[in-house]
């Protein structure tokens, strides 16, 4: 692949013992070199969980493989198997291509960041998406959306940034038909307004 440009997505079905290496920008040598299987069983840095993993239709890896001119991935197997590598191209290099040793401190520290994010599954996560001083504002709306018709939960001039939505009960967000006619909806709207430190 030609760069600047990040790999943002790996996949494969059945991992093997077999090699894949990683050249970055003209490399001679690999700059990551792993038997596949290490790829995504989340012990080898900077392949970490949960941005490696596995589930339904194969074995993933999320990690952002970054270049600023080329990059080039060799698999060295006895036999082809299917891979599939998303890649988005990007106006302008990233500040640190392909981790090198001077950010995997940081890198790392941003993996246990998402590691405690995956961790509060049902609890409230808005404030998460915000940083610390920015002023946020919360809006709760009730209204009965019947079948049929909409509804307006929000609507605002002013500029921000909504950075959360939860709509409840749950139960009528549930079925094959979502079944949301004749029922209360609360939501809120949490908004981290402009202006305001960090917003």
């Amino acid at each position: 692949m030609e760069g600047p440009g990040i790999i943002y997505r790996i996949h494969r079905s059945s991992p093997s013992d077999d090699i894949i290496e990683f050249y970055f920008d003209g490399e001679s040598i690999p700059r990551i070199r792993l038997k596949i299987t290490e790829l995504f069983d989340g012990r080898h840095a900077p392949f970490l969980f949960p941005l490696v993993g596995n589930g339904v239709g194969g074995h993933y890896s999320y990690l952002p493989l970054a270049y600023q001119r080329s990059c080039k991935v060799v698999v060295k197997a006895a036999e082809f198997h299917f891979y599939q590598i998303k890649l988005c191209p990007v106006s302008q290099g990233p500040r640190h291509p392909h981790l090198p040793e001077s950010s995997l401190h940081e890198f790392l520290l941003g993996v246990e960041e998402v590691k405690q994010l995956f961790h509060l599954t049902g609890s409230d996560i808005r404030l998460t998406f915000v940083r610390r001083g920015t002023k946020v504002e919360t809006e709760t709306v009730r209204q009965t959306l019947r079948p049929g018709q909409a509804v307006t939960l929000f609507e605002s001039a002013k500029p921000g940034r909504i950075v959360g939505l939860r709509l409840r009960p749950a139960s009528a967000f549930a079925g094959g038909d979502r079944d949301v006619g004749d029922q209360d909806v609360l939501g809120w709207m949490p908004r981290a307004c402009r202006g305001q430190p960090g917003g």
